[in-house]
């Protein structure tokens, strides 16, 4: 069973990495201004002597803070351990890693001669160049010609509302289908969907709407509440608004700013239709993003 703590943990480590993310690229903006920076004059006279040839005293504090960022990746290794990772983000950081360490330790030994590096050649920089030309295309250009073969698979396949249908009423399959929601950082919508789903059976006994292109959107709304229901919905959206949409909430959703804010006025003003488009669009995002991943997997 997936619990809600695993789920708190994995929206945590996202964001953990999304920071790591931007930190990496502060770094790298840092360290290459500082190379331009260094190399715009032909010479330190104060100094005597020649930009043309890097010195390390000159680069130790860029050297630091680069090191400094990097050992962030082992301990962002270490809390995704246990967790199922189908977007393949250990194997990157680690590929990082390793990548860092190497042409870091080249780096550090060209600046003592150890290794024999003709800085008029190419430079010791070519390390951290060539490290930065490494970790752009696990992280930037790989996914993205996965994505373009993701998207030609999920073409080919046969999805239609029935049997999507089907998974959401059926509770083995709606497992896996969290699953591998969990696996995609969005069990968050499994977790809304399925409590909808069992109010709407539980107080009306009637199959739970999908969210898709063949069904109208005034048919999904009247699923959604009735006026004998008004008050209990009320209390419920506002535990749900606190829970999914509140921004920094504990299961925030992925959602649209305009649904959002229009959602929060909604909410302010009492009214019983706040949650409307929000489970329609958890239904879609449900529908359109993770459903071609579950069909794919079970067709393996």
């Amino acid at each position: 069973m997936y619990t809600a703590s695993q789920a708190r943990l994995e929206i945590s480590t996202k964001g953990k990495i999304e920071v790591y993310q931007k930190l990496n690229r502060i770094e790298k903006l840092i360290f290459n201004m500082r190379f331009l920076f260094h190399n715009s004059d032909s010479k330190d006279y104060s100094k005597g002597r020649s930009v043309e040839k890097c010195y390390t005293s000159d680069y130790l504090g860029i050297y630091i803070v680069i090191l400094g960022f990097s050992l962030i990746i082992p301990y962002l290794l270490y809390i995704i351990r246990n967790i199922r990772d189908s977007f393949g983000i250990q194997r990157e950081l680690t590929a990082c890693m390793i990548s860092f360490f190497v042409f870091f330790t080249l780096n550090f030994l060209a600046s003592f001669g150890i290794v024999p590096l003709n800085n008029t050649f190419v430079g010791g920089n070519i390390f951290f160049t060539a490290n930065t030309f490494i970790c752009h295309f696990i992280s930037v250009v790989r996914p993205v010609i996965r994505m373009y073969y993701h998207e030609r698979a999920k073409r080919s396949m046969t999805i239609d509302p029935e049997s999507f249908e089907k998974v959401l009423s059926t509770p083995a399959m709606f497992a896996e289908l969290k699953k591998i929601m969990a696996d995609m950082f969005c069990v968050e919508n499994a977790m809304l969907g399925r409590k909808k789903r069992t109010s709407i059976i539980a107080s009306r006994s009637e199959t739970p709407v999908t969210r898709n292109s063949s069904i109208s959107q005034n048919n999904a709304a009247s699923l959604f509440i009735d006026s004998s229901q008004k008050s209990t919905v009320r209390g419920e959206d506002n535990d749900l608004y606190e829970r999914y949409v509140k921004p920094g909430s504990p299961f925030e959703l992925n959602l649209p700013h305009k649904l959002r804010e229009k959602c929060t006025e909604m909410i302010k003003e009492k009214s019983p239709n706040a949650f409307d488009e929000v489970y329609k669009e958890v239904w879609s995002m449900i529908y359109q993003n993770s459903f071609p991943r579950y069909v794919s997997n079970m067709t393996k």
